[in-house]
């Protein structure tokens, strides 16, 4: 049902990894964090050089 949703990000599993590793370490709500990440970043501007800085977990709510 949901086959190819997510074909943008093939290849940036060791990111997406790394966000999640990151806010367990900080000891964030996943489930609020990735809430979170994933509703700002289809709003994100990815021509701008900083929009991946807004989805780091030290910016998180």
């Amino acid at each position: 049902m949901y086959h190819g949703c997510f074909s943008e990000f093939r290849g940036r599993h060791p990111f997406c990894f790394s966000l999640i590793e990151t806010a367990k370490e900080k000891k964030l709500d996943l489930y609020r964090y990735l809430t979170h990440i994933l509703r700002l970043a289809p709003t994100l501007d990815q021509i701008k050089d900083d929009w991946v800085e807004q989805l780091l977990p030290e910016n998180a709510p």
